[in-house]
């Protein structure tokens, strides 16, 4: 039996309290699967930004959601589904119907929550942590909502990373900096078509 990961089962039971009805995800197909009928397409290399190892950097395209996001070369994309996309280890691109903020039950803390204006695009920046609750290693988390007319889009990155399942149960992990200001970076690259 495949594990689901915790944040993954945070996405199941955020769905579960939106009454949408909820069917297992297929098993991730990565985006350099050679072949595929169901791969997502590969990313488009789209620029050089610096002499650094962060130079190439790749875009994702959604045409289902209409949107763009571009990332570093260096993190992996797996596409579990058009509303589950996971680059790198510890970044999620979800599409949600409900407000992500709104919701209730055991789901993640909310800390703080500011509008912010990332490019042409306002949108919610949300802070706060996930639990114990679930299997989950407690962890914070950095969101940015975009709501659109039908959905809302949010890129969130996680302290430890998405298929974390042992660690300190009794801390919450912090962010990390350094990855807080390339998470930022990446979620300046999104547009929407």
């Amino acid at each position: 039996m495949r594990k689901i990961s915790p944040l993954q089962l945070l996405l199941l039971l955020t769905l579960a309290c939106s009454s949408i009805r909820l069917i297992r995800p297929p098993e991730p197909t990565p985006m350099t699967a050679p072949d595929s009928p169901t791969a997502a397409p590969s990313p488009t290399v789209i620029a050089t930004i610096s002499p650094t190892v962060e130079q190439v950097w790749i875009a994702y395209e959604s045409g289902r959601y209409g949107y763009g996001i571009s990332f570093p070369q260096s993190l992996k994309v797996n596409v579990v589904s058009d509303e589950y996309v996971e680059v790198g280890d510890a970044i999620v691109i979800g599409v949600m119907t409900t407000d992500p903020a709104a919701l209730r039950g055991d789901g993640p803390v909310f800390e703080s929550s500011s509008n912010v204006q990332i490019g042409l695009y306002p949108a919610r920046l949300l802070t706060g942590y996930i639990g114990a609750i679930g299997g989950h290693i407690p962890q914070q988390f950095r969101m940015y909502v975009f709501q659109r007319a039908d959905y809302y889009l949010t890129v969130t990155l996680y302290a430890l990373g998405l298929h974390i399942m042992d660690g300190d149960a009794s801390q919450i992990a912090p962010l990390d900096p350094n990855d807080v200001a390339r998470f930022d970076r990446i979620v300046e690259s999104i547009r929407f078509h």
